[in-house]
This record gives C-alpha cells, sequence and structure tokens, in this order.
C-alpha cells in the first residue's frame, strides 16, 4: 500500500518521539531513494533481529562519519543537533569514524545519550531501510495526528 504503522517501543527519539508513539512510515521505493539527512527513518536492527528502529538519518552512502569530543562530523562538517542532549559517552561508541558504502546510511537518535542507533551497531544496509516516518499519533493525544517534526 505504500505505507505501514510503527509503534515507537523504545526511547531514543525523545522528544519529537515517545515511547507508545505510532508513526505512519512511507515505505515506497522513491521515498526510500529520496531520503536526506535530518529524515527520520524506520530500519530494521542489523545486531538486534525483530528489532524495528527509528532515528534521524545523518549520513547518506558515500559519505564519511566521525565522532570524536567535538561531536559528530559528516565530511569534516559538524552534524546539526537538533536536541541539546548530552552525547554518548566517547568509550561506548563503536563505529566512530565509517566510510559509508554505496549501500549504508548512518543513524543516530535525538536522545543521544540513551539512543541505539548506528554509533553501536554500525552503518545501516539500504535492505534494512523500510521507509520514511512522515506523520505520528501521539500516545499522549490520540485525537490527532501531526506531521513528524524534524527540526527539532
Amino acid at each position: 500500500y505504500g505505507f505501514s504503522l510503527h509503534r515507537v517501543t523504545v526511547a531514543g527519539m525523545a522528544p519529537v518521539l515517545e515511547r507508545g508513539d505510532v508513526v505512519v512510515v512511507d515505505t515506497r521505493a522513491a521515498t526510500i531513494k529520496a531520503l536526506r539527512a535530518g529524515d527520520f527513518v524506520a530500519y530494521d536492527s542489523t545486531t538486534r533481529p525483530g528489532t524495528r528502529l527509528v532515528r534521524r538519518l545523518v549520513a547518506l552512502p558515500g559519505q564519511r562519519v566521525q565522532i570524536d569530543a567535538r561531536g559528530i562530523h559528516v565530511d569534516g562538517k559538524p552534524s546539526a543537533s537538533p536536541v541539546d542532549s548530552a552525547d554518548m559517552p566517547l568509550d561506548e561508541v563503536q563505529y566512530g569514524d565509517a566510510e559509508l558504502a554505496y549501500d549504508q546510511y548512518y543513524f543516530v537518535g535525538d536522545e543521544r545519550a540513551t539512543s541505539f542507533d548506528s554509533r553501536a551497531e554500525g552503518p545501516i544496509p539500504l535492505r534494512n531501510l523500510v521507509g520514511r516516518a512522515t506523520i505520528v499519533w501521539p500516545a499522549q493525544n490520540r485525537t490527532r495526528l501531526q506531521r513528524v517534526d524534524t527540526r527539532r
């Protein structure tokens, strides 16, 4: 049908997405092909079978990601941090220097201190991408739908 529904079951994208929220994911191939840094993307974890995550896309195929005490850099430029949250301790970052292949993407959660994402499981291959999160049905207010705000 071109879309799927996904319930947010783990933290990692607060305050934009909270545990219990339901997101509408656009699964069309054209949408996946047109992904941009900053988009919220649903993907299947490579290291936790049966786990689907929604995280912020920070780097696309062919780009280089570097993480150090100054933060996340993509192709040598600082990645815009949408939230004022402490980062994961550097000694826990396993994939802090990654040159992405033609079919790999790099994701980071907005709740950076506790988010399970590419920093811990590495770049995510294209085959694991489900689609772009476009609409959220908040757990705290089931009476209205709202667009996923990727600017926060």
